[in-house]
Formats: C-alpha cells, structure tokens, sequence
C-alpha cells in the first residue's frame, strides 16, 4: 500500500469524499432497485459506476484493505456492465466508460466480463459532452486497440495500436503522451515483446505519477492509482510477459487473486 502521500489530496478531505461516494453507492443501489424505465436505469447505473470507481481510488489513497478496493471497482464494474446491457445509448462518455470498464475487469481477473464490455459496438466516435479530449484520436486509438485485443481480434488491434503510434508521434501535450505509452505497452503483449512491454509500461505509470504530483491529476482520485497500467499488467502477465514495474501507483498486489 502507499508509503507516501500518492497527490496533493488533503487526508481529511480524502475520507469526507470516500465516506461520501461510498455512502452515495449504496443509496443508489437503492434507488436503482425502483427503476423501471431504461433512461432511468442508465442515469443511475452510470452514476454508481462512476462513483463506485473513486471510492476505490480514494480507498487506496487511504490505505483501506485491498478487499475494500475491490468491492468498490467490483460494484463500479457491476454497473458499467448492466449499463451497457440496457437497451439504447449509455448516457454520457460511452468510450471512456467502457475503457474503465474493461480496464477495472482486467485488474479484478474478471475476462468474462472484459469481453462483454468489449464486444459492446454501440458507442459513438463523435461528440462528447464531459471529457472532451476523448474525441482526440490518441485516446480513442487507444480505446479501440484494447478494445479489439480483449476481444481476441489481434490483427485489428494490432492495426488500430500502430496507427495511433504513427498519429501521436510528434504530439507533446501530456495526455497524449499517456495514452501512446498505453498504446505502445498494449502493442508490446500483442506482440509479445518483453522489453518493449517492460519499457512502455514504465512509462506509463511515471507519466501518471508526474500528473499525480504536478499536473491535471494533483487532487482528483484518479490520481492515486494508475488503473490502465495495472489492466496492462494483467495483460502483459496473461501473455507471458514479466512485470517487474515498482511504484506506489501500480500496487500489483491488487491483482492477486
């Protein structure tokens, strides 16, 4: 667990927000149980998978038990698989839902539901309305190759990582960054490359670690742990490849089973 403070989170501030999210998972649940209309169903299911999903972060940061952990990535999973079993459009960020939620299947070993939510081919390539960086082709790049590869179709993703590896090439911006590093570790289990894998998904958790502590992930939950590298180490791992990347960012006993 985390020997050090992990962002620029305040410890109080962090257990009012878990205690908060927490709380408000369970009262949606709730409310979820009296839904009828599918709208209804995907507003809640939504919610609950988002804040479901920080609880766990800030349970990290907090250095709760890792079986706290993953009770709260496994009701976030829970909810972005019912969401997107309902019938029509998931209500807000599909492409990012759908990248936390294949991302937290694969760090709780749950590949069934990984290729379910992988399979899903309803998600619009447009318009966003919250994280509108999503519309960036680095990041949806990314999310198509993972995609693709937990659904066993290599030489889509395959295609699909390279490309995005020759569009972000000469970009800078940090997000960017993160996401190539992402693609090129992704690449580096498709191909079975060790050393390319080992080295990529180094950069990935010291890219995560730099907006932790200085940049866009400073005070927000999703800074305290770097969730897309731990789903990498389960895929580097699943394809016979070595992790051997240390941080408090990428707390690897999380995928003990």
């Amino acid at each position: 667990m985390p020997p050090e403070r992990l962002n620029d989170f305040d410890p109080a501030h962090m257990r009012n927000l878990f205690e908060y999210y927490s709380g408000s998972v369970l009262k949606s649940v709730s409310a979820l149980s009296g839904a009828t209309e599918p709208a209804r169903g995907n507003v809640v299911l939504d919610f609950i998978r988002t804040e479901a999903y920080k609880a766990a972060l800030l349970a990290y940061g907090l250095d709760e038990p890792p079986e706290v952990i993953r009770e709260f990535l496994a009701r976030s999973l829970s909810a972005c698989r019912d969401m997107f079993a309902l019938d029509g459009t998931p209500s807000r960020n599909t492409p990012v839902a759908l990248m936390e939620g294949v991302h937290t299947a694969l760090v709780l070993d749950r590949l069934d539901d990984a290729r379910q939510l992988a399979q899903t081919r309803q998600y619009p390539l447009g318009k966003y309305d919250e994280h509108k960086f999503v519309a960036d082709e680095a990041v949806m790049g990314y999310i198509v190759a993972l995609l693709a590869s937990v659904r066993g179709s290599t030489p889509e993703a395959r295609q699909a990582a390279q490309a995005t590896l020759e569009g972000a090439a000469r970009r800078k911006e940090g997000f960017v960054r993160q996401f190539r590093a992402q693609t090129e570790a992704l690449l580096g289990v498709i191909e079975q490359g060790a050393g390319p894998f080992r080295d990529a998904l180094g950069r990935v958790v010291e890219l995560h670690a730099a907006e932790a502590r200085r940049g866009r992930l400073r005070e927000a939950p999703e800074g305290l742990m770097c969730v897309s590298g731990l789903a990498l180490a389960r895929l580097g791992t699943g394809a016979g490849l070595v992790v051997d990347v240390e941080s408090p960012y990428l707390p690897l006993s999380l995928l003990a089973s």
